[in-house]
């Protein structure tokens, strides 16, 4: 329990004087909508703009790209087995595509929304149709935009219910959206072009957001709010969290209450409950919160966390080693949790979360080792194929525009040493259409060379220069695969959420340092692991999943750090086609957008 922080009292009482509040909806009346005119499933229509507008935080004003206007972004509300159909216009000076984060997209690989692996972007003026539908699969997902760095406002959550509106615990009274995001006061994609060209060093964000606010600890809110969640004493909350940041994993945690997460994902788990969680670019967390404390102000914060280790200072510029040593922002972003019957942001009863140091890797591992599935009958048996991947950062030489004097070597980032080259047209159109010259399909399934991978005083290894290409691995449909992912100590240490397109898998487990194949598995838990769509590589360690290729098309893996993305820590799996309909990948749509110029 933890009352006003150590710091002046004044200085309380001063900002929470000038605080003003932004109510967050309850997504519970549309909910409860939903629920009373239900019929069966139905095909739910929308029409966005991808455009230019003002947006105002973190005490600037500037032009962002949003939809319809809006930041954060629409939400869409779905029960599982609709079909969904979004018209999306571009009508904003860059490049667009829209992912689905999280939607499996069952035969509807196409509208995956992914540039150069299942679509071409949507040009200036131009337009396309995103029709899937929500097969399978129920709770709380995301969209957001999946080119460039526009996922900072070009974001919003997308909520499945399940058709009998009944869940594994208590039906919540309410319910609302907690949507973390990061915010750059500068062009986010401007960041990204600036990072390439000085040899990799990219601007950390200048402030974390809650539901597109900062909050009080950026000294802002007495002109934009605080995002504010108010409640009645012994009501149970369902807060629908989503990490649609960029680059920032982080620990929630609101003052005095228990959180119980009963979903990760999108899928249900058995309700465990914490003070604190920890949820990494990528995922989802659904969590239960009773407001059982006495009338008053609790603090809500998201608080980075910072995984890196640089392990050699020798090979990069710097720029580079002072930027990726200021790689997270250091100020929470803070939401309130109102009671209804207690005076606004008084101070005599304003309590703050206790969150853990933002190096602190001990509350990771309890937390995510806590998940099990609710269903553990659906794990597979056995695997009928293995795949073993290293994941870190490597070199390549110096771009030539770069604006960094002498620079030789600039950061890129790979997997088994293969940093990925973007194609200049679809991947999923050249394999449909058996286009030849796109990709290749020899990514192999172990690296080339084993070495202690995360020892910190290895020697220089072939892996610090990665090689380049766009390479793939043909799965076979039907095939049970477990990947063994295992962070490497090339540069610097970190942790990787990699996120699946078009499949979720079951983790199998985590440890630190080298994965070992004759005793790591003894520990893993082949009994009741949690099915999810992003999964932590550990700093210094190694993570295990377990999937199934059911969902024949091409499908993007990679790390949902955007400035690993940028770097290159990405590849594709093309899972074959099976027998019959079914299994088969269907032909694309009419109008299909271009990738020529």
């Amino acid at each position: 329990m933890m009352g006003a922080r150590n710091v002046a009292v004044q200085q309380i009482v001063y900002v929470l004087l000038t605080i003003s509040c932004f109510a967050v909806l309850s997504n519970a009346g549309v909910r409860d909508d939903l629920e009373a005119t239900y019929d069966g499933p139905t095909t739910r229509y929308y029409d966005w703009t991808v455009e230019s507008a003002t947006v105002t935080v973190n005490c600037v004003t500037v032009p962002r790209i949003v939809v319809n206007g809006e930041f954060p972004g629409p939400t869409i509300y779905a029960v599982e087995g609709d079909r969904i159909v979004i018209n999306v216009t571009n009508k904003a000076n860059t490049d667009v595509s829209i992912h689905w984060h999280g939607v499996r997209q069952i035969l509807s690989n196409w509208h995956d929304g992914v540039p150069y692996i299942t679509e071409c972007p949507l040009k200036q003026d131009e337009y396309f149709v995103y029709n899937f539908t929500v097969e399978n699969q129920q709770g709380t997902v995301f969209w957001h935009a999946h080119i460039s760095w526009l996922r900072a406002t070009v974001v919003g959550a997308l909520i499945v219910y399940p058709r009998s509106f009944t869940y594994p615990y208590p039906k919540p009274d309410e319910e609302f959206t907690v949507l973390l995001g990061e915010w750059w006061n500068t062009d986010p994609n401007a960041v990204e072009i600036g990072g390439v060209y000085t040899g990799g060093g990219f601007h950390v964000a200048d402030a974390l957001l809650i539901n597109g606010k900062p909050g009080s600890l950026y000294n802002c809110s007495d002109v934009e709010g605080i995002s504010t969640f108010k409640v009645k004493s012994g009501k149970t909350y369902l807060l629908r969290v989503i990490n649609a940041g960029l680059n920032t994993e982080t620990f929630l945690g609101i003052a005095n209450h228990t959180q119980t997460v009963v979903s990760a994902d999108g899928e249900y788990v058995l309700p465990k409950d914490i003070n604190t969680s920890f949820i990494s670019p990528g995922q989802t967390l659904d969590v239960l919160i009773t407001a059982d404390q006495e009338p008053g102000t609790y603090y809500m914060e998201s608080k980075s966390y910072s995984s890196i280790l640089i392990t050699d200072t020798t090979v990069l510029p710097p720029v580079v080693v002072m930027s990726l040593r200021n790689d997270e922002p250091k100020i929470p972003a803070s939401a309130i949790f109102q009671y209804d019957t207690s005076p606004p942001l008084d101070p005599s009863q304003t309590f703050f979360p206790a969150l853990p140091e933002e190096n602190d890797t001990d509350p990771t591992f309890r937390f995510l080792d806590s998940l099990h599935t609710l269903y553990p009958d659906q794990v597979p048996a056995q695997a009928t194929r293995k795949q073993f991947f290293t994941v870190g950062l490597g070199t390549q030489p110096c771009n030539p525009d770069t604006k960094v004097q002498n620079c030789t070597l600039a950061t890129v980032a790979h997997i088994n040493n293969i940093t990925w080259v973007q194609p200049v047209s679809s991947v999923l159109k050249a394999y449909y259409f058996g286009i030849g010259g796109v990709y290749k399909t020899d990514f192999p399934d172990i690296p080339q060379h084993f070495f202690d991978f995360t020892n910190a005083d290895s020697p220089d290894t072939p892996e610090q220069r990665t090689e380049l290409g766009t390479r793939l691995s043909v799965i076979k449909y039907g095939t049970v695969i477990d990947l063994v992912l295992q962070g490497m100590n090339n540069l610097l240490f970190q942790n990787h959420p990699f996120h699946l397109h078009g499949h979720s898998f079951w983790v199998l487990g985590r440890g630190m340092g080298n994965f070992d194949p004759n005793t790591s598995p003894s520990g893993l838990n082949y009994h009741d692991p949690p099915f999810r769509f992003t999964v932590d590589v550990p700093t210094r360690g190694w993570v295990a999943i377990r999937w199934k290729a059911n969902n024949p098309g091409v499908w993007f893996f990679h790390c949902h750090l955007e400035k690993h993305t940028t770097w290159g820590m990405m590849m594709g799996f093309i899972v074959l086609n099976g027998d019959g309909p079914d299994e088969t990948l269907p032909p694309p749509p009419e109008h299909l957008t271009s990738c020529s110029t």
